[in-house]
């Protein structure tokens, strides 16, 4: 909580927007590395590696940088809300719960929405570079049929 004979309220503003600057490198950094393991699964499609690879290295990948983004910030926020020097407990609890709901929900869904928003933006430009690929087809012996029998 501030110290009312040391802080200001424009040294306060600049500690919150520091705060922020550094908040949003990290999830820059969470969404490079999204994009990263996309062109990884990319690149191990066209140079055939196989279907077992393709399907289970990448969702590995994400999963773990996922987590290390998550742990690396979970500190970092805390040090950040520490450093705001915020007025009130209630202030500070909201930063941080702000803070950590922005971060974690971009974190945890920002593949589906990369996938969701920019491939078919590439797709309808018919952009030869796609990035993101398509499916891999998977043979399988795999048969639907009608509940009558037919």
């Amino acid at each position: 909580m501030r110290n009312k004979k040391t802080a200001s309220e424009f040294g306060t503003r600049i500690r919150v927007i520091i705060g922020l600057l550094i908040s949003i490198f990290i999830i820059a950094c969470s969404v490079a590395t999204t994009l990263v393991i996309m062109y990884l699964k990319e690149q191990m499609k066209t140079q055939k590696y196989s279907t077992f690879l393709l399907l289970s290295v990448p969702p590995v990948l994400t999963i773990i940088s996922a987590q290390f983004y998550n742990l690396v910030y979970g500190k970092v926020s805390k040090f950040l809300n520490n450093y705001e020097n915020h007025w009130s407990v209630t202030e500070f609890e909201g930063s941080l719960i702000f803070k950590v709901f922005i971060f974690n929900f971009v974190n945890e869904f920002n593949a589906f929405l990369i996938i969701a928003f920019l491939k078919d933006y590439r797709v309808l430009n018919n952009d030869k570079d796609d990035i993101f690929g398509e499916c891999p087809i998977i043979d399988t012996d795999f048969v639907v049929s009608s509940i009558d029998g037919e």
